[in-house]
């Protein structure tokens, strides 16, 4: 349920290109990401379904640092919360009242956190090409719960990014006003003490 929720909230074919040409683009896209110190941006999620129905809309606030702290925080129409809290990860539901508490190890996962991320192990997991100012990430693995990863640059800062999943929906997330000053107060959220707590980590 967890990994489902948060694939939709957090994350076809392209031609095939060298493995020069792989390499390279993975070069450029990583040296991108190192100047990534941290990232604050607006956001508006779009999910449409494979016939390119409109799902679902919501917009809030993405923050990020260097090197694993991240926040999602959805506002509208509904808030949720997913971040990580040292080496776990949060997921708190105002509506139903609930956190999940999983292992850090479950966001990697997140295509948000090639941002922050330069491990061999989470980068290895995908083939990188370049079409125009938009990388393209395509998994190695075919049972991955995601067939595509887009992210659109407007003069070196992200502005864009595409998750298609294996079902074919998509979710299209647009960034504005972004900065790269991320205060600790951006990363942190108190949870309502009488909240039903659903601790998962130990079954991972």
């Amino acid at each position: 349920m967890f990994k489902f929720r948060f694939l939709n909230v957090i994350l076809s074919v392209i031609t095939i290109f060298s493995t020069s040409a792989y390499a390279d683009a993975r070069s450029q896209l990583q040296d991108i990401f190192k100047g990534y110190t941290s990232l604050k941006a607006d956001f508006r999620s779009t999910v449409y379904s494979k016939k390119g129905e409109t799902i679902s809309t919501s917009t809030g606030v993405l923050s990020l640092k260097k090197p694993s702290s991240f926040m999602l925080h959805t506002k509208e129409p509904d808030e949720q919360v997913l971040f990580t809290k040292g080496k776990d990860v949060y997921f708190y539901d105002p509506l139903i009242e609930q956190v999940s508490i999983y292992n850090i190890d479950d966001l990697y996962t997140s295509p948000f956190m090639l941002i922050t991320s330069q491990s061999e192990s989470l980068w290895g997991r995908y083939k990188i090409s370049l079409n125009n100012d938009t990388y393209v990430l395509i998994p190695n693995n075919p049972k991955d719960e995601l067939k595509r990863i887009e992210l659109t640059f407007e003069k070196g800062i992200l502005s864009g990014l595409g998750i298609t999943f294996k079902n074919d929906n998509v979710n299209r997330y647009t960034f504005t006003s972004q900065s790269q000053q991320v205060q600790n107060s951006d990363l942190e959220y108190k949870i309502p003490s009488d909240v039903e707590i659903n601790d998962e980590r130990s079954s991972n």
